[in-house]
């Protein structure tokens, strides 16, 4: 099973802010598993993000869903 890492770990591992991840998993653009109220994040899964960048996200600033052009 894959290494779950804090928050803050994933912050540090990515060179941004504990908000920026906490975000990013709201929008779905970084898994979080959920234990109780803490979220972890799967270390395979930052490390591919560090190396390769953030997946797009498929909702807009203002929280609905983006239509295809």
């Amino acid at each position: 099973m894959n290494e779950l890492i804090s928050a803050q770990e994933t912050a540090l591992m990515l060179g941004c802010s504990v908000a920026a991840v906490r975000k990013w998993a709201h929008q779905g653009r970084l898994r979080r598993v959920k234990v109780g109220r803490l979220a972890w994040f799967q270390r395979e899964e930052v490390e591919r993000i560090a190396a390769n960048g953030l997946p797009p996200t498929s909702r807009d600033v203002s929280g609905k869903a983006r239509q295809s052009a």
